[in-house]
């Protein structure tokens, strides 16, 4: 049976009207980028950009196009990294960093105040004990927390010290 009614509209879109403001860029090593002519990260330059927020994603490109755009090597806004999301264990994502325990949950954390992150972002599969690790061991480095929240609701993780929770979860 359809869902719509035959004289109905259809707007398009694919998310509720609450939006989060989410967009996506393409991006890519400076390597390849060379050998393609192109530079992606100026496009944000051209366009007023002059700083972009990455809450989780490659880390090793991530970590290696930050100190590309703030050495010089490729024109593009300054960027404030995540690193690879903490999650609980399986991790939803293969990108994403598996916490089995609590004590991988604070080596996570170590690992990316060993990048020099900005933050460090938790994802859905983090629950109340693993969460209250995590921002223990962020405090102890001074790294903020944000989260990608499923496990622990957004007041409880509020409460507990998290610092900003993404796509209104």
């Amino acid at each position: 049976k359809p869902a719509f009614h035959d004289r109905g509209t259809i707007t398009a879109g694919n998310a509720s009207q609450m939006s989060d403001g989410a967009s996506a860029a393409v991006v890519m090593s400076a390597e390849r980028a060379r050998e393609l002519g192109i530079r992606p990260l100026a496009r944000f330059l051209a366009y007023g950009v002059t700083a972009v927020r990455d809450v989780g994603g490659q880390q090793d490109s991530i970590v290696a196009l930050r100190g590309a755009t703030s050495r010089g090597e490729v024109p593009g806004p300054r960027l404030y990294i995540s690193g690879a999301m903490i999650d609980g264990a399986p991790a939803t994502f293969g990108a994403a960093t598996a916490a089995a325990s609590e004590s991988d949950a604070r080596r996570a954390v170590d690992a990316r105040a060993l990048i020099d992150a900005t933050q460090a972002k938790v994802y859905t599969k983090v629950d109340s004990s693993m969460l209250a690790a995590i921002l223990d061991e962020a405090a102890a480095v001074s790294l903020p927390v944000t989260g990608h929240l499923g496990k622990v609701d957004a007041v409880r993780a509020a409460r507990m010290g998290i610092r900003a929770i993404e796509h209104g979860s």
